[in-house]
């Protein structure tokens, strides 16, 4: 059955500096169109709201296509949640069309186990298991859906088995090993620390003392920062590949991070310097982002370069395995948990909900916590 999927587009009348949205249908006829705006984001929630008006006069049966039913499940039980950012609703339509480009606008009813078990063997051959595990249980919920409205379809998903075709990163891999090692890393980014060269090494500096993700780092702002205090504050984040402001990851993620000492004085002395060299170049920190750098196109510096700046550094230092700023943050919640820190508090720093996903994630302990540890199971099981 074909639907129509009415998808608006904002773009910005340079002439009037005011937005506006137009809604075509899938081939290209325009079927709405409003102006007037004086925000992108108002004129994106009109245009979604013509769009789920436009989309309700067309009924959804056992011979709509799976794209169709997952856009209906995406419209009402993901487009509506405040508690989830624009971004990761964007990755959803990202997944909506992975869907497309697999199945099709084959009706869902036609799609039998044995078939979706060979579509999603092809496909799991070029992704990691992570994703092609998020493709699954996405497909699941829309059949789900389809089912809870009295549509007669079999769970085609019912039986799949996943396998993916890249290797999956083992949960060794994912952080930093040795509490030696990890203070050995700390050492050198303390010992070059050079504003007016760079200021990648305090972004990796700040990840590594806080454990805080990149995206959160680069988009604390002097504002942010209350060092009387000893804690940064992280309500949003700043996407290095979009170079655009993003919600928070979730209310959670909204939190205080306790600073130690060293970390209060290296923020400090950068700021300092920054305010310095920016001052006599008479250049300006207009979204007065604390890891500001002059000499950086977007003013701050993206993922992809301080990742390749820590694999060098890692490198150099003779560490394994070599990790990304994501993998600190990894080593980060291993050191607290090392330390006794309650699991509890640990969730709350990191920005968890809850210590599931501390369990899931940082449920590894460092090696020479390891070590000591089943040296005591040893004593124990000698006194028998």
């Amino acid at each position: 059955m074909y639907i129509p999927q009415f998808n608006p587009r904002v773009r910005k009348n340079e002439s009037s500096g005011l937005y506006f949205f137009e809604i075509r249908d899938n081939e290209g006829k325009t079927v709405e169109y409003q102006a007037g705006f004086k925000t992108k984001r108002e004129a994106e929630n009109a245009g979604l709201a013509i769009q789920q008006k436009l989309r309700q006069g067309f009924s959804l049966d056992r011979y709509t296509s799976l794209y169709d039913w997952f856009q209906t499940w995406y419209d009402l039980k993901i487009r509506p949640k405040k508690n989830i950012s624009q971004e990761t609703k964007k990755n959803y339509q990202i997944y909506g069309e992975t869907l497309k480009r697999l199945f099709g606008d084959k009706p869902i009813v036609e799609i039998k186990a044995t078939e979706y078990q060979r579509i999603m063997n092809v496909y799991g051959e070029t992704v990691g298991y992570d994703y092609l595990s998020r493709i699954n249980s996405i497909i699941r919920k829309t059949v789900k859906l389809a089912q809870s409205d009295k549509i007669v379809i079999d769970d085609f998903t019912a039986t799949v088995e996943l396998f993916a075709g890249k290797d999956v990163q083992k949960a060794d891999d994912k952080y930093i090993h040795s509490v030696e090692d990890y203070h050995r890393l700390i050492s050198y980014l303390e010992d070059n620390l050079n504003y007016e060269d760079s200021v990648v090494n305090h972004v990796i500096y700040i990840i590594a003392k806080t454990g805080m993700r990149y995206g959160e780092v680069i988009g604390l702002t002097d504002e942010d920062t209350h060092l009387d205090d000893h804690y940064l504050h992280t309500h949003r984040r700043y996407n290095t590949s979009t170079w655009k402001w993003t919600n928070a990851k979730n209310e959670t993620s909204k939190r205080f991070t306790p600073i130690d000492k060293k970390t209060i004085q290296v923020i400090t002395t950068m700021k300092a310097e920054r305010e310095q060299i920016i001052s006599s170049l008479k250049i300006k920190n207009e979204e007065h982002f604390l890891f500001f750098h002059y000499g950086l196109e977007h003013g701050i510096p993206s993922v992809a370069s301080v990742n390749k700046a820590l694999k060098k550094i890692l490198k150099e230092l003779g560490i394994t395995p070599i990790i990304t700023t994501k993998g600190l943050r990894h080593t980060y919640g291993s050191y607290l948990l090392h330390n006794d820190i309650d699991m509890g508090v640990v969730a709350k720093i990191l920005g968890h909900k809850d210590i599931q996903m501390l369990i899931e994630v940082y449920g590894h302990t460092m090696a020479e916590r390891i070590d000591t540890e089943f040296k005591e199971v040893e004593e124990i099981m000698n006194q028998i």
